[in-house]
């Protein structure tokens, strides 16, 4: 929640049936009032699954979600994340956290953010 306590969730969803999990948002106003549409935050074009998705927002309404994603294997799990404006605009692309390039499984990702916008 931001400081004028508009709020962003995040979630893990099948859209495309055969069990693709693709991780989707939607932004709100203090009222609880939608702002936009829903919008998909994973930018992979494949098939492979995300989810487990987890978000951050600093005072100024910035965010960030991230998430599990096998766009790289099925088997090796990596941890992405997504960066936005307090105004629902990408900052970037989609990066990969973690530099395990081996069969190493990343999992239950988690995310903070300071009131100067810095991850941790």
């Amino acid at each position: 929640m931001d400081g004028n306590g508009n709020f962003v969730i995040t979630w893990d969803d099948y859209v495309y049936g055969g069990g693709n999990e693709e991780v989707f948002a939607q932004r709100f106003n203090s009222s609880g009032q939608k702002i936009g549409g829903n919008f998909k935050v994973n930018d992979d074009t494949g098939w492979a699954q995300q989810g487990v998705a987890t978000i951050a927002m600093d005072g100024d309404g910035n965010f960030a979600i991230t998430w599990k994603d096998q766009r790289n294997g099925v088997s090796n799990p990596d941890i992405y994340v997504q960066r936005y404006q307090n105004n629902g605009a990408k900052i970037g692309g989609n990066f990969m956290v973690n530099d395990d390039i081996g069969t190493a499984e990343q999992d239950y990702p988690n995310i903070a953010m300071d009131s100067n916008g810095n991850l941790s």
